[in-house]
């Protein structure tokens, strides 16, 4: 069963929440690409059992914008 976890990229300016699905390469079960990297750059949230938990999370951090173009979760 799927599972979703949110990115935010403190890092670059303007940035916000993307919901991802965990088996997103880009996400890798909420380790990212760089599982080492620190929270000083971004921050994941997760993991969510629904899409519609990730997505209130997100609304609750004031940043979500968009949904992975990669995963694409629904």
């Amino acid at each position: 069963m799927a599972t979703y976890h949110i990115y935010v990229d403190w890092h670059v300016p303007g940035y916000q929440a993307r919901v991802h699905l965990s088996t997103c390469p880009f996400c890798n079960e909420g380790k990212g690409i760089h599982p080492h990297a620190r929270y000083q750059y971004g921050r994941w949230y997760g993991p969510f059992a629904t899409f519609q938990q990730a997505y209130e999370v997100a609304q609750q951090l004031g940043r979500y914008r968009r949904r992975c173009k990669h995963c694409k979760p629904a």
